[in-house]
């Protein structure tokens, strides 16, 4: 009979405790959130809220991490689908010219343009080998005006 009078005991105080603490949580989100009413008020003569700049820098924190794990992602795959596009050209390219050589048709001078294809491919392998280099041998990782300047220039071309 004591064994389970004492767990009645424990478990009115575990209620107890649980109670208290969601008074506790009810509190303290009323008080965060006249903290921030009162920054709010206190900084909208100044334009910048101190705890929004906060809360702003903490999203950005925990958003980083996986945007730079995309951005390689991307990178990684722009990289493949690079390299795949260079193979089929110049095996289209080869092919073409074999079946123009047999049939007796005149070649085309796709120089030019088999020149400007290889040249924005290399442009392309000379940013990957750089920022490689730049990262000291642990993989990709483009600062972020790096990242820009790669992305400007690939659409000025």
């Amino acid at each position: 009979m004591q064994l389970s009078a004492g767990s009645s005991d424990l478990a009115v105080a575990g209620e107890d405790l649980i109670g208290l603490l969601e008074r506790s949580g009810t509190t303290l989100a009323q008080v965060a959130r006249r903290l921030e009413e009162e920054f709010a008020d206190r900084f909208s003569d100044v334009g910048v809220n101190p705890l929004a700049i906060i809360k702003r820098i903490r999203r950005l924190e925990r958003d980083l991490p996986e945007l730079k794990e995309q951005c390689q992602a991307l990178i990684t795959t722009k990289q493949e689908l690079t390299d795949s596009a260079r193979q089929l050209l110049h095996s289209n390219r080869d092919q073409l010219q074999a079946l123009n050589a047999r049939s007796g048709a005149p070649q085309h001078d796709d120089a030019a343009v088999v020149g400007a294809f290889d040249s924005a491919i290399g442009e392309w392998d000379s940013q990957m080998r750089r920022a490689r280099e730049n990262a000291g041998g642990g993989g990709l990782a483009y600062t972020t005006q790096a990242l820009n300047l790669a992305l400007a220039r690939s659409n000025l071309q």
